[in-house]
């Protein structure tokens, strides 16, 4: 569901700036909540491992938010399915 309103969200930015451009995680968290993301970089950055945010985070943040939320919620569906016993 996320992943069809975040298509939606795309598109309409599309139609509006005339160019083709997906919305990545890490700009639709600060559209969101900008000073959380901020705090976690802080967080993150000054804690024990400080190499997350640069290695870990921001690949992460970079990654298209349509393809992030299929990729997550099909891991659900697979993870949280029914399985029948006999």
């Amino acid at each position: 569901m996320a992943a069809l309103l975040v298509l939606g969200a795309d598109f309409l930015r599309m139609l509006e700036i005339r160019q083709v451009g997906l919305l990545t995680v890490g700009e639709l968290w600060g559209l969101l909540s900008g000073n959380s993301l901020m705090a976690m970089e802080d967080g993150i950055s000054s804690g024990r491992f400080p190499g997350i945010w640069q290695d870990v985070m921001l690949p992460l943040l970079a990654i298209p938010a349509a393809i992030f939320f299929i990729v997550v919620g099909a891991l659900m569906l697979f993870g949280f399915r029914r399985r029948y016993l006999r």
